[in-house]
């Protein structure tokens, strides 16, 4: 099946972003309070994920835990952004079983890290 490419609209001030741990764990929390304070101080409404410190091996969580903490913040409508805690290969192991959500087209979706 082929999906075409979107673009979502814009994020704005005020705009409501949740954070979610798709791959490592959180290994340094002072540096993720300090971006998602950045985040805050240009406007915008930030949240973290449930669960988003868990721990299974290196990863935050076991695949299936961290594919529904990302699934979660993608159908929710009050979200206008995703960002990810920390990347990595973790990631790419929640495509395996991955159901695009059919009614969420407009998320978008940022990971950076070091």
């Amino acid at each position: 099946m082929v999906f075409p490419c979107q673009i979502p609209p814009a994020l704005r001030p005020g705009d409501r972003l949740i954070a979610v741990a798709p791959s490592g764990t959180l290994r340094e929390p002072e540096r993720l309070e300090a971006g998602l304070n950045l985040w805050r101080s240009r406007g915008y409404e930030v949240d973290l994920s449930p669960h988003y410190g868990d721990r299974w091996g290196y990863l935050a969580g076991s695949d299936a835990q961290r594919r529904q903490a990302l699934a979660t913040a993608w159908e929710d409508p009050s979200v206008a952004g995703i960002l990810c805690v920390r990347g990595g290969w973790g990631a790419a192991r929640l495509l395996e079983t991955w159901q695009w959500p059919p009614d969420r087209k407009s998320t978008r979706l940022n990971s950076s890290h070091r």
